[in-house]
């Protein structure tokens, strides 16, 4: 009898704790709170206005994020260097290069005319102004937090 209860109770937990909502390994995803000032084309797509400015996004469901690329054009810019095209003068690609800086920053990264800045649940975006001699741009930014992630895709053009 002693067995049996023994053999019933391993059956229970057994079962128990092998019934999953979620297989493992699996994340949730993301959840944003995303700045009302900034016009949203498509799930993670925002257009910028020309007079460019600066934008927090919140992370709801992750409280620790970090930055992990930013594609700018030709660039792609790492928490530890940018990789850039290399073109000739006619424009066309030859290769590519790699810059790689002392200390890996996985909080802050900018280029000419962007700043992205983490600082736990937030992300801080800043756009410069759109010059005259630029009809558009765009811009991709990937923030991870552990093994989730997101990307969000920015252009700015003439309104």
């Amino acid at each position: 009898m002693k067995h049996l209860i023994y053999l019933l109770s391993l059956l229970a937990f057994c079962l128990a704790s092998c019934s999953s909502e979620e297989p493992i390994g699996r994340f949730h995803p993301m959840k944003w709170n995303t700045p009302r000032e900034l016009a949203k084309v498509n799930g993670n797509d925002f257009l910028v206005p020309d007079s460019g400015g600066t934008y927090t996004f919140t992370c709801t469901n992750y409280n620790w994020l970090s930055l992990h690329y930013v594609v700018a054009g030709d660039t792609a810019y790492m928490p530890s260097g940018k990789m850039f095209t290399i073109r000739d003068a006619a424009g066309d690609s030859i290769g590519v290069d790699f810059i790689t800086y002392e200390t890996a920053d996985w909080n802050h990264m900018s280029g000419a005319w962007f700043d992205f800045t983490v600082s736990q649940a937030d992300m801080v975006c800043t756009f410069a102004q759109l010059p005259d001699s630029v009809a558009s741009r765009t811009l991709q930014v990937g923030v991870i937090a552990g093994n989730p992630f997101s990307s969000f895709n920015f252009k700015q053009s003439r309104q």
